[in-house]
């Protein structure tokens, strides 16, 4: 928060390692920044344990500048699976994690965005997932698409996992799709 406010910087953002999973440490940040600094605090997420506790999203939305960037791995139960291990069940979670974040008060489209892995998705399940998004809020349709980034590393654990992407990108080169 130092170097924010020291930098002039508008934005905090907390992602990486499922930062709900530390909920305690997390609300003293939030309340930090709402007390100190008042800077926009980006939490990403993949959304599962506010899908399963709806208290925990009343709770993110008592803050003044939170923003919530549900971040869904696949556009199916299956594709979540296949890029999580876990139980394709989970990613339902994540869809309620956008509906009780609205509920308790968060507007769709600027204190919850939406994004979605998409390098290992069917153009039909994107639509369809799509569709889904738009049945809770219409305001959520600006969809963060997030392709695969074909770094060395990320090349080396895709083939030890045989997985071939259907999206991706090389860093520096920008897909005719995305000009």
């Amino acid at each position: 928060m130092r170097i924010a406010f020291k930098g002039g910087y508008k934005y905090l953002r907390l992602t990486g390692g499922e930062p709900t999973l530390s909920k305690t440490h997390l609300l003293n940040l939030l309340k930090l920044n709402d007390e100190e600094h008042k800077h926009i605090f980006i939490l990403e997420t993949n959304g599962i344990l506010l899908g399963v506790d709806e208290t925990f999203s009343k709770e993110l939305a008592k803050f003044n500048n939170v923003l919530v960037r549900v971040s869904f791995k696949g556009t199916t139960p299956e594709e979540f699976s296949l890029l999580t291990g876990a139980e394709p069940t989970a990613f339902l979670y994540q869809f309620k994690a956008v509906e009780n974040l609205i509920n308790a008060g968060l507007k769709p489209g600027r204190e919850v965005v939406v994004a979605a892995m998409i390098g290992f998705s069917s153009d039909e399940n994107i639509a369809k997932f799509t569709l889904k998004i738009a049945e809770i809020s219409e305001e959520l349709l600006d969809i963060d698409w997030e392709y695969v980034i074909m770094y060395p590393h990320v090349e080396k654990i895709l083939k030890k996992y045989r997985l071939t992407p259907t999206k991706s990108v090389h860093p520096g080169k920008i897909p005719d799709d995305m000009v």
